[in-house]
């Protein structure tokens, strides 16, 4: 039986012609080029050889004329197959070196077996002729053919290249977005050598397409022109298979419609791809000519890479804008909230500071920072806290969270709370630390302020339990002094009358004296406890009763001025008015070794106006509230208290020797929703 000697430098050509061959019984060899086919053939003398023609090292006409120059091989029949070559002039050529059949990749199993067999049952001296100088010359001229093909190859590849490295450069220098999209179809154009380009987007509606960017069209047809998705349009198929589409020629195309816009500019061929995206397709990129062209891989291939330029371009777009909206969101976020934000670099030592960081701190915006100038701001007493907050963050990764006070440059005290974090290396190195900081200042003041109410507010609890106590203690010992010894007297009398003897009269006259003293001391209890005059004639009537009983019991000279003389006004803020004159005129007549006193009350149109005045020691209104603010002053933290309850403001104006003045503002509606218990 025959051995066959295959020659083909591509494995699965030598797989597909072995397994045929030897299906028939047919001896093989193999070879990947002409060279090492040219040593078996002397080695092991095959009987036929079947070989490609383009191969590297040496090709099948250098084998064939290497084989015929040899007189112990030079009557092997040789057969081509091949898929170059195929014009007559290749067929000429290589009868004139000797070969005897010529095979077209990829041909039929049927027609290889035929023609195997019939150049073996040829006669030796019927398939064998030498090499002509025809041969030579035709050889020269092939392989001249060759080169120039494939140098005309390399420089499209070289081309194709530029172009995508160019467009790459300028997504790299931050081009602005419709510059590049131009500047594609531009060079599109350029490096495939067509007519026309276009860059179309994918619209919301998922049934048109936007032309972001074109050449070589009518500007006037392109602008009537829609662009269809589906199957409506050869854009609109490319998205739908997401896959290069050729179009070898629009007159024969059935798997879609062709765009009206391409008939009327007399395109014949065209390739089109998709523009990727990372959740849906940006859009096509599409090449068109009115030349009929079939666009090889090496072309779809250049124009998916130039599609994947601009998706990497419009995609980081993308991510930018939504990295600028997120931050600009964080960044309002951050600003509504009076929130400063801060980095520390712990490799450069970098400190950075947003504006209102600086404002926080006292410091105008840009202000040379660093962490020295940092801690110089932080509070003497509070830097300890703060760097074994920093070195928690740092060497325990725990979160960085303390408050703390800082001194200003003109030396007030601010206190801020700061929040952050410290990120790390691959190597568990400390980076960088970065969070906000927020100023807490009012904050600590209402903090401080409410815990000092609290404190007086207890104190004046107690006081008032003090004094109710001591005020139960004088209703007792009136009643049980006064009124009590009086209804003895009484009881006596009327058992001494009821006898009738002598001096019943006398006993009754004197029960009635003593009754009408009761009643009055009785109703003297029952105003000092709430004048009933506050509420059946108003403030100014309740006022000047209290006023002339008080000079009356102290026998100082006193009087009231009222304007307008009839005031009335919410309940809560007339009690409160009434409790301190009360409590103002008490301390005249404990404190101020006065003579005279006047108390003023006026009505304007935000409010009342209570002015308490005497001739007076007066004192040091500073050190009386200091003293209050320990529960030393009461009767000042008391009156206070009283006025801030309803929303007024009280200031003492005095100083020793000179009398005292206390100035009381109400507005005309208590801030309480309802009357306070007096």
């Amino acid at each position: 039986m025959a051995t066959i000697l295959i020659v083909d430098d591509h494995a699965h050509n030598r797989e597909y012609l072995t397994s045929l061959l030897t299906h028939r019984g047919y001896g093989l060899l193999e070879a990947v080029d002409g060279e090492e086919a040219l040593a078996l053939v002397r080695a092991e003398r095959p009987t036929l050889v079947i070989t490609d023609v383009l191969m590297p090292r040496m090709d099948g006409f250098e084998f064939v004329r290497r084989l015929r120059a040899d007189p112990l091989v030079s009557r092997t029949p040789v057969i081509f197959y091949t898929a170059e070559y195929q014009r007559p002039e290749a067929h000429h050529l290589s009868r004139a070196g000797g070969v005897v059949h010529h095979l077209a990749k990829p041909a039929e199993p049927e027609e290889i077996l035929r023609v195997v067999e019939d150049v073996l049952g040829m006669a030796t001296d019927e398939v064998v002729a030498a090499p002509t100088e025809e041969f030579e010359r035709g050889h020269l001229r092939l392989l001249t053919d060759k080169l120039a093909v494939q140098v005309s190859r390399l420089e499209a590849a070289n081309r194709r290249q530029s172009a995508v490295a160019k467009l790459g450069q300028l997504a790299l220098s931050r081009t602005d977005s419709e510059t590049l999209m131009h500047e594609t179809v531009s060079l599109v154009s350029q490096t495939l050598e067509v007519e026309f380009c276009h860059v179309l987007e994918v619209l919301p509606n998922d049934e048109d397409f936007l032309l972001r960017a074109d050449v070589g069209w009518n500007a006037a047809l392109l602008h009537q022109a829609r662009f269809k998705q589906g199957t409506a349009s050869e854009c609109g198929y490319t998205l739908l298979r997401r896959e290069p589409v050729s179009i070898e020629n629009i007159r024969t195309e059935r798997r879609f419609m062709i765009s009206p816009l391409l008939q009327v500019h007399g395109v014949t061929s065209g390739v089109t791809v998709v523009i990727p995206g990372m959740e849906r397709p940006f859009g096509v990129l599409g090449a068109y000519t009115a030349k009929l062209r079939l666009f090889d891989r090496d072309e779809s291939d250049f124009l998916e890479a130039i599609a994947s330029v601009l998706a990497a371009d419009i995609e980081r777009r993308r991510a930018e804008e939504s990295l600028r909206r997120t931050e600009e969101r964080v960044r309002l976020a951050v600003t509504g909230a009076g929130m400063g934000t801060w980095h520390v670099d712990w490799r450069t030592s970098e400190t950075l500071w947003s504006d209102v960081c600086y404002r926080m701190f006292g410091l105008g915006p840009g202000t040379a920072i660093d962490q020295e100038t940092f801690h110089a701001a932080v509070h003497p007493d509070d830097r300890p806290l703060v760097n074994a907050a920093i070195r928690r963050a740092v060497i325990e990764r725990a979160d960085y969270d303390v408050e703390y006070r800082i001194l200003w440059p003109d030396a007030t005290e601010h206190w801020v709370a700061a929040r952050g974090a410290c990120y790390f290396d691959e190597n568990d190195q400390p980076l960088r630390m970065e969070g906000v900081v927020l100023d807490i200042t009012q904050h600590k003041r209402t903090e401080r302020t409410l815990e000092e109410n609290a404190g007086r507010l207890q104190e004046l609890t107690r006081r008032f339990i003090e004094l109710q106590e001591a005020e139960r203690r004088h209703l007792a010992r009136e009643l049980h002094d006064e009124i009590g010894q009086v209804l003895t007297a009484l009881k006596i009398n009327l058992q001494k009358a009821s006898t009738g003897g002598p001096g019943a009269a006398g006993r009754l006259d004197e029960s009635v004296t003593l009754l009408d003293r009761t009643l009055q001391q009785v109703r003297g209890m029952a105003l000092d406890l709430r004048p009933s005059l506050l509420d059946n004639l108003g403030l100014v009537a309740a006022l000047e009763w209290y006023v002339g009983r008080h000079a009356e019991r102290t026998g100082l000279v006193g009087r009231l001025v009222a304007d307008p003389p009839e005031i009335h006004t919410d309940p809560a803020i007339e009690i409160a008015c009434f409790r301190v004159t009360q409590e103002a005129l008490t301390n005249v007549a404990r404190h101020a070794r006065a003579s005279r006193f006047t108390v003023e009350l006026t009505q304007h149109d935000s409010g009342l106006l209570l002015v308490v005045r005497d001739d007076g020691v007066g004192f040091n209104p500073d050190a009386a509230e200091r003293a209050a603010g320990h529960g030393a002053s009461l009767g000042v933290a008391g009156m206070r208290e009283r006025v801030e309850l309803v929303g007024g403001q009280i200031t003492f104006v005095s100083e020793p020797g000179c009398g005292t003045e206390v100035q009381v503002e109400f507005p005309m509606v208590s801030k309480l929703q309802k009357s306070p218990i007096s």
